[in-house]
């Protein structure tokens, strides 16, 4: 008894493998197997002959089994028509299983039998079935028209800019697929020029073509996935406001990002673009700052105003809010100790009194220290213009677009020269020295306001005689006259 295994697959061309297969292999066999209309057998050593009896078109192969072999494989190729019959035998000595692997090309149907089973173990589509004798089944299989389309596919676009005092740098890179071969027109600036073109990392001799609508290079695309970059210079000039100069792809792509490399010795203030880009978070947290000022100017009593505390929050922006603090805290606490401590006679709470100037020296010391983190970080670190968004620093912003037409996006950056910020501060800082001799001298005041220090008496002083002037008690305060003696 055999198993006879036919795995039809359909794809370029059509084919069969038969694979029969028996449990005891004793001795030698002959195994006469029926052909598919028109299955052509290309397996060497198999004789095919003329079926007996029946259909004289009918034919089959004659396999032999040697002994000791217990399966044997051939294949053969079948013709492309729309229908195909399929038919268990009857009275032979085998069982048969039926496997079609129909290719994305073919559009297959079948009718007559159920499958036993519609996936193979690795989960692709395979539908499988295993007749009685005699019963059939049909197959359908046409071929799907194709439907108008794009041959390309742009996947992915990196779009870099370098711009630089006399140069531009600009680099496009194209991540596409195509099912067939052509041409990839890229339209850059016009006052571009082509350094270097390089196809899956492999370096092309590409020229650009000089038209109305900017240098246009022409690609060429072969099918499969593959990657496109090219590299140019263009003539630049530092300015305030900056655009990304025009690029052309020449067709729709997805997963656009553009990035632009503003370069360590700008001071950016302002980015726009697509909507998912940077955004300089620096503005609203200087404004919070200013709603504070001008809420610290309203305070009574100190030596600032509301202009001061405008220029001190300027200076103080570009470090975290809670170091504004110690300012404050230096103002209030100094303001405090001269009007309490003015009412409150001595030697009375003279512990509190020593507490409360030292703990003023303390607060004076970590107000020095805020206003040196202030300088220090104005004049000698980097600009923090607190840039978030799509992975953007403060030299290096990057948009995203996830779908254009034709045309890549153009974002803009608003900058300055650095050099621009560093005088600003510079001059804050002469300011800042200028105001901070006024400010301690206000704060000397109301530290020796009724004197530096206060302690109690350590011995009372001894009753006077009669008609004797009055002894005094002395204290930091200065001489206390005794109370006069009882008539």
């Amino acid at each position: 008894w055999y198993a006879v295994d036919r795995e039809l697959l359909l794809g370029l061309p059509w084919k069969v493998q038969t694979t029969v297969r028996r449990e005891r292999a004793t001795r030698a066999a002959l195994v006469r197997l029926p052909l598919l209309p028109g299955e052509a057998v290309i397996t060497a050593g198999v004789r095919v002959e003329q079926a007996k009896g029946g259909d004289s078109k009918a034919r089959e192969a004659v396999v032999h089994l040697p002994r000791g072999v217990r399966e044997v494989r051939i294949e053969s190729e079948l013709p492309t028509t729309a229908e195909l019959a399929l038919q268990a035998p009857v009275g032979r000595p085998w069982t048969e299983r039926w496997t079609l692997v129909c290719s994305p090309i073919w559009r297959c149907r079948h009718t007559g039998l159920t499958p036993m089973a519609r996936q193979r173990a690795d989960g692709s589509l395979a539908p499988r079935w295993q007749p009685w004798p005699g019963e059939k089944l049909s197959l359908r299989i046409d071929r799907p028209r194709g439907t108008s389309g794009q041959a390309m596919t742009v996947d992915r676009v990196d779009y870099t800019l370098s711009p630089g005092s006399r140069l531009l740098e600009g680099k496009l890179r194209l991540t596409l697929r195509a099912s067939q071969g052509g041409a990839r027109k890229v339209t850059l600036p016009a006052d571009a020029e082509l350094q270097t073109v390089r196809i899956n990392n492999k370096e092309r001799s590409l020229r650009a073509t000089r038209t109305a609508k900017g240098q246009v290079v022409t690609v060429p695309v072969t099918p499969g996935k593959q990657t496109v970059e090219l590299r140019w210079q263009q003539a630049w000039s530092r300015t305030p406001l900056e655009r990304a100069p025009p690029v052309d792809i020449g067709g729709p792509a997805a997963n656009v990002r553009v990035r632009v490399n503003v370069g360590q010795d700008r001071w950016l203030l302002w980015a726009f673009g697509p909507r998912w880009g940077p955004a300089v978070l620096f503005w609203s947290h200087l404004f919070v700052l200013v709603l504070l000022a001008v809420g610290l100017g309203r305070m009574r009593g100190l030596p600032l105003k509301t202009w001061h505390w405008l220029l001190l929050s300027l200076g103080f922006a570009q470090l975290p809010a809670p170091a504004l603090v110690p300012v404050v805290a230096f103002f209030a606490a100094f303001a405090w100790r001269r009007d309490f401590w003015r009412a409150r006679p001595a030697p009375r709470d003279a512990t509190l009194f020593g507490l409360t100037q030292v703990g003023l020296v303390g607060v004076a010391l970590v107000f020095l220290v805020a206003l040196y983190a202030s300088i220090h970080s104005n004049l000698l670190m980097d600009i923090d213009m607190q840039v978030e968004g799509m992975g953007s620093s403060n030299d290096r912003l990057i948009w995203y677009a996830d779908r254009v037409e034709s045309a890549l996006p153009q974002p803009g950056v608003l900058s300055l020269p650095l050099l621009v910020w560093r005088v600003a501060m510079l001059l804050w800082s002469l300011w800042l020295v200028s105001a901070l001799i006024k400010w301690l001298r206000w704060a000397w005041s109301c530290f020796a306001d009724g004197g530096l220090w206060r302690s109690r008496a350590t011995k009372a002083a001894a009753p006077t005689p009669s008609g004797a002037p009055a002894a005094t008690i002395e204290s930091a305060a200065g001489p206390i006259p005794a109370p006069p003696p009882e008539p």
